[in-house]
Formats: structure tokens, sequence, C-alpha cells
């Protein structure tokens, strides 16, 4: 509940180098973070999201864990860390997990992308 009612993160980034938005099975759930990458590693790092406790407990856990790391590290998070660092979702939230780490490993990888 702390991530719901404190969010980390929420918002945007002013100059993202890095951006996914992922939307889920029922069209009506999604998320979207941003990313700025410097020397390889997350300096700056956001998300939005529709929906409810878990979706915004997700993005705020997720974007808490990378903010800092080196940009690699974001290839070993998934949703089970996402859920286990929450202390779990009910079963039939735990989408949420999933489309946090989705959209966190394409904006990063859009990032890494666009330093080549």
């Amino acid at each position: 509940m702390d991530h719901f009612r404190s969010p980390r993160h929420a918002g945007r980034v002013e100059r993202p180098n890095g951006s996914a938005f992922v939307r889920g099975s029922d069209d009506n759930r999604f998320i979207e973070i941003q990313v700025c990458l410097q020397k390889g590693v997350i300096d700056q790092i956001a998300f939005g999201t529709y929906g409810c406790a878990p979706a915004i407990a997700c993005g705020s856990w997720a974007c808490e864990w990378a903010a800092g790391r080196p940009a690699v590290q974001v290839g070993e998070l998934t949703a089970h860390m996402v859920l286990e660092g929450l202390g779990g979702l009910p079963p039939h939230r735990e989408e949420h997990a999933h489309l946090t780490v989705q959209a966190l490993q394409a904006a990063v990888s859009q990032a890494l992308q666009d330093r080549s």
C-alpha cells in the first residue's frame, strides 16, 4: 500500500531518451514508462498509468528499483520480483506487474538503441 499511497517517480521525464507504452489485455489498463540514461545508468525515470492501486504500486516499485541502476540490469527484472517486492497482489491484478516490466524493459531498450 505504501507505493500506492506515496508513489515514487510518478509523472514525466522532461527529456526522455527512452519511452514505452504498454496496454493490458482488456485495453483499459496501461502503463507508460520514460527513462533518461546517462553513461548507461538510469538517471531519470517516471511512470504514468491509468488504473487501480496495483497498477500505481507496480509502476512505483519498478521505477524505484530501476532508478540509479545500470541499464543492462533492467533485463534481469521479472514480474515475480515486482510481485515479491510489493508483498503480492490479488491474482486478477498480477497482470500489472507483467505490463510494468514490459514497459520498463522496452523504454530502456529504446534508450540504448538511441545511443547507438
